[in-house]
């Protein structure tokens, strides 16, 4: 008898416990959206990149460099002003799953987002990254939505700003990548656009 009374009260105490216990609220990151340019009905090449990987939203300039370097994320957003004291190297070739077609991963461009928006997608704020140089090594990499403040080397094709601003120059390490760039009305780089090595 004073087994199954034992039983019973440990039965009820195990529910109270976990009947009480907190749950953690999934944590929520901002959603980013992608423009892209890349045609996503497009044959997949026929050496695949190995790397697939979602969004990285950062607030620190460490936090940052890890983002857009090898094997990490297609797109590296900020949430407020970052100030670097190092070069910024962007490199990497990534995947994504295709609008139309979830199962299917088509090649993305790399994203610097460097604005917030709300749940309609409408930019609810810009920020500003600020570096001595940012070198970018990966094919198609857009900066979109805020001011990168320093040079950019660009090394690969298809670099293109998107309602961006770049307070300071941009050279191409050959006439062929600057022939690639591409830069909407809504943005602008106050310095020289240029043909010239790092």
């Amino acid at each position: 008898m004073k087994i199954k009374l034992f039983l019973v009260l440990a039965l009820i105490l195990t529910s109270l416990f976990v009947g009480c216990t907190k749950k953690d609220e999934p944590e929520v990151t901002p959603d980013v959206e992608d423009t892209t340019d890349a045609d996503t009905d497009a044959e997949e090449p026929e050496e695949q990149p190995d790397v697939v990987t979602t969004a990285s939203i950062v607030d620190n300039g460490e936090a940052f460099l890890k983002a857009v370097g090898p094997d990490v994320f297609w797109l590296a957003a900020i949430v407020r002003d970052v100030k670097i004291d190092e070069d910024i190297v962007v490199e990497g070739e990534y995947t994504k799953p295709d609008k139309d077609d979830e199962t299917k991963l088509v090649p993305a461009g790399r994203k610097i987002a460097l604005y917030a928006q709300d749940a309609d997608r409408n930019k609810t704020a810009t920020y500003t990254l600020t570096a001595p140089k940012m070198i970018v090594k990966s094919k198609d990499t857009k900066i979109q939505g805020g001011t990168f403040v320093g040079d950019v080397y660009v090394q690969e094709t298809g670099f293109n700003l998107v309602d961006a601003t770049i307070e300071g120059n941009v050279y191409f390490a050959t006439e062929e990548l600057q022939e690639t760039f591409k830069i909407d009305d809504k943005s602008k780089v106050t310095g020289a656009t240029e043909v010239k090595a790092e």
